[in-house]
């Protein structure tokens, strides 16, 4: 049986160690995807500080050239994660038609 996050409590207050032990787990989670965040960003912040130094016109370029490569980028692994969706939920559907005779909803969908 999967351990429960906040432990349950004959009272239904929580506690400050149970809010300490909870915040900890979730920083466990979360910190390493904000170090990658900040990261991600500061290299991007970095880059346009460097070609600054070369003058107006280039340092303009770059930054239009930095916006569209992280908008398209972005866009693109969004499109790549929406196809892994649907291939997944091929896949899903072969099995459990393959298994029970049943298939899946196929309201997923990529938003």
């Amino acid at each position: 049986m999967e351990e429960s996050l906040i432990p349950k409590l004959d009272n239904r207050w929580l506690t400050w160690a149970a809010f300490v032990e909870e915040t900890k787990r979730v920083g466990y989670l979360a910190g390493p995807m904000v170090v990658v965040t900040l990261s991600q960003y500061l290299l991007q912040v970095i880059s346009t500080m460097m070609v600054g130094h070369l003058g107006v016109l280039p340092l303009a370029s770059s930054a239009i050239a930095i916006s569209l490569a992280t908008v398209t980028g972005f866009s693109l692994l969004r499109e790549s994660g929406c196809a892994e969706n649907r291939t997944c939920r091929r896949q899903l559907d072969r099995v459990l038609a393959s298994k029970k005779g049943l298939g899946s909803d196929g309201g997923g969908g990529c938003l």
